[in-house]
């Protein structure tokens, strides 16, 4: 008995042969084969209704995917559109009650964008959208999410926004990425934006409050000039801007060389002799007058221009260390601040082993130093960077030991020179027994280790004769001298030796960062 055929499901034709049975079918049994073979055709009649069905299945998901990604693009510049922001907007409000993690957002609309369309056409001025998207995309950063809400309009979501001045300063960089001239169908085209931003509070408790911030930012900004960022409340937007402008103005600084530095001197106590320097930046702004180190740093390290400073002060710093050890006057160290966001940048190294090589100079000079915050918040990340910075051959230095981390734990994990005892534990030892004992402690801890110390900021002979007691070598401090320039410095190299000043003045937040 042979039973064959074909079966066609969902389009698909399945062939199905039933194999000859020659023995054993007799009248008696011939029904009973015939139900098994129904049987088997059965089967294979749902096995293959079923793998159809699947496949039909998964191609209705793809397909449902794709028109749900259609449905929050934006056509003209693949961009998210107003509904995609809405959610993801949404979606930030809902985790910020949940773990109070701040946000922001910009409104943008590009000035005078009728004017393109008027003059040279839609196409044009589509164009020239689909381009700004593209840098608006490049412009931001990754956990940042940018999106098309209306005709020349567009929005920014940034998580994480801790800081207003570090999102004016984003803001700016944006506004300057936007304004650099565009060539359309072979004119070239210049186009600014004014930018309205709205951080996250708790006086908002829906995403449409805090988008109505935005556009009232936005109408400010344009009514400052438009081609400008604002805040909605005036006088955030007054302190922000200011911010952001001395931030540009350090930044042109830097190229134009307006910044100086000046060294302090490190000596030995019992001696006198200097044994190192450190390099201290300085401002001397045309309008402004000397600026100090701790109003124009902590806008450079919110504003991002921490990075070019520090390298700028660590290739100068090499320069002069050359000078010197050319003429035989170099000290034993020459110590450089780092911040925490320069060493987390992967450059560090490059940057580093350059102004090395530049210069020329024996990188056993140079020595970098690192505050126990800073340390701790670059090694949790980047663990290896300090042995990496070592295998340059540079001396590594914990600045103000005893005010920051307070896990000593990093000390055996990490090759570190020198402790510098901090000026704020330094000040009181001689009348603050408390503070006599926490130093004296440091003191010993370092000698342990095999470590160097130096004590900050000794301004007193009777501070510097409880060092001398305590069994610390070296010190730095207005007791010996101010930050001085560097013609100054060279001179009290070549002496070699300095003595205690018969008055020292109390250091100043101008002079002592």
């Amino acid at each position: 008995m042979h039973w064959s055929g074909a079966l066609t499901v969902a389009d698909r034709q399945w062939k199905v042969i039933v194999v000859p049975l020659t023995d054993g079918v007799t009248p008696g049994n011939a029904t009973a084969w015939s139900l098994l073979f129904a049987g088997l055709l059965v089967t294979a009649v749902c096995v293959a209704f079923m793998w159809s069905s699947r496949r039909h299945a998964d191609s209705l998901v793809r397909a449902t995917q794709k028109v749900s990604e259609l449905a929050q693009t934006d056509a003209l510049t693949s961009l998210a559109n107003r509904p995609a922001f809405l959610d993801r907007l949404a979606g930030a409000f809902a985790a910020s009650e949940r773990s109070e993690s701040p946000f922001a957002i910009f409104f943008i609309d590009l000035d005078h964008f009728k004017d393109v369309n008027d003059t040279l056409g839609h196409a044009a001025g589509d164009m020239l959208l689909r381009s700004v998207a593209e840098r608006l995309r490049t412009s931001i950063r990754r956990t940042d999410f940018v999106a098309r809400i209306g005709g020349d309009e567009f929005a920014v979501l940034l998580l994480g926004v801790v800081d207003i001045a570090a999102t004016g300063a984003l803001a700016a960089k944006i506004a300057e990425t936007i304004a650099v001239p565009y060539v359309i169908e072979g004119i070239e085209l210049r186009v600014t934006a004014s930018i309205g931003i709205s951080h996250s509070s708790a006086e908002f408790s829906q995403p449409k409050a805090m988008m109505v911030q935005a556009d009232l930012a936005l109408y400010r900004a344009k009514d400052n000039g438009r081609n400008c960022f604002s805040f909605p409340d005036g006088e955030v937007d007054q302190r922000v801007r200011e911010r952001v402008t001395l931030g540009n103005e350090l930044r042109a600084a830097i190229e134009h060389c307006e910044l100086e530095l000046v060294y302090q001197p490190q000596v030995e106590i019992s001696s006198g002799n200097i044994v190192g320097v450190e390099a201290l930046v300085r401002w001397n702004h045309p309008k402004r007058g000397l600026i100090a180190p701790s109003i124009f740093i902590p806008i450079a390290e919110k504003t991002g221009v921490i990075t070019a400073l520090g390298k700028w002060v660590f290739d100068q710093a090499c320069r002069q260390a050359k000078i010197w050890q050319d003429e035989g006057i170099a000290p034993k160290a020459v110590g450089v601040n780092v911040s925490a966001i320069q060493c987390s940048r992967s450059d560090i190294e490059k940057d580093v082993a350059e102004s090395l090589a530049r210069w020329n100079v024996e990188p056993a000079i140079m020595e970098i130093e690192l505050t126990e915050s800073v340390l701790m918040e670059v090694t949790q990340q980047h663990r290896d960077v300090i042995g990496r910075l070592r295998k340059l051959g540079l001396r590594i230095a914990i600045d103000d030991f005893g005010t920051g981390y307070s896990s000593l734990s990093y000390l055996t994990n990490y090759p570190v020179d020198r402790l510098k005892i901090a000026q704020e534990l330094v000040l009181h030892v001689s009348t603050n027994c408390r503070h006599a004992s926490v130093v004296r402690t440091a003191i010993r801890l370092a000698h342990e280790l095999n470590i160097e110390v130096i004590a900050e900021g000794v301004e007193t002979d009777a501070q510097a004769h409880f060092l001398i007691s305590a069994d610390c070598a070296y010190a730095q401090g207005y007791y010996y001298s101010r930050p001085v320039t560097v013609e100054r410095a060279t001179a009290l190299l070549r002496e070699g030796i300095l003595k205690p000043s018969e008055q020292p003045q109390r250091s100043s937040s101008l002079a002592a960062a």
